[in-house]
């Protein structure tokens, strides 16, 4: 794992008082290794872009209280949705 502060450090423009710009991709793989845990993989064959999506989603269960509300609601669309398709 990159530190992020080891990315800041070799990205960082002295010149410049603003922070250096952050791609959205390893902002994500960031978030990952400090969030998730560096160790984290999904074994499923899928995009980078669906993954992320897991990423995404494991984050805001873990640390967002409004997010787990949200959850709790496109749980309940999601069976009601399955009923009808069967």
């Amino acid at each position: 794992m990159k530190f992020f502060t080891e990315w800041l450090i070799e990205n960082w423009n002295k010149d410049n008082m603003l922070p250096p710009a952050l791609d959205a991709q390893t902002a994500i793989n960031f978030l990952k290794d400090y969030l998730v845990g560096e160790d984290w993989y999904s074994a499923l064959s899928m995009s980078t872009e669906q993954i992320n999506v897991e990423i995404v989603f494991m984050i805001l269960c873990a640390y967002s209280r409004r997010f787990r509300k949200e959850k709790k609601e496109w749980e309940k669309f999601r069976k009601k949705s399955l009923k009808k398709s069967n």
